[in-house]
């Protein structure tokens, strides 16, 4: 399964893809550094809407046309064939950690 790193102009982008429970690292504070050291480090997909990434050839990076959350999301599902990968409501979309079960 893919796993993300987003820029910080994708947040909403980012909740959308924790929705569906994909592993997102977002913090609105990131550096240029700190994106590209999660996306090396922890073998993440940058997601950016600048082409500057696309220099950085140790990182697999992709950007994003749209701006508008729901079209980035439809063009990240079908560049990356994410369809059948859904597990939605998995994830926090905060803090993207793993949501587990309640007791009843």
């Amino acid at each position: 399964m893919e796993r993300f790193v987003a820029d910080v102009h994708l947040g909403k982008l980012a909740r959308l893809l924790r929705l569906l429970g994909f592993d997102t690292v977002y913090q609105n504070s990131f550096t240029t550094t700190e994106l590209i050291g999660a996306a090396v480090n922890e073998a993440r997909i940058l997601l950016s809407r600048s082409t500057g990434f696309l220099k950085y050839s140790a990182v697999r990076s992709f950007i994003i046309k749209h701006e508008d959350p729901w079209d980035q999301l439809k063009q990240i599902v079908e560049h990356f064939q994410l369809k059948n990968q859904f597990n939605p409501f998995s994830r926090c979309i905060v803090c993207n950690g793993l949501l587990q079960p309640a007791a009843k």
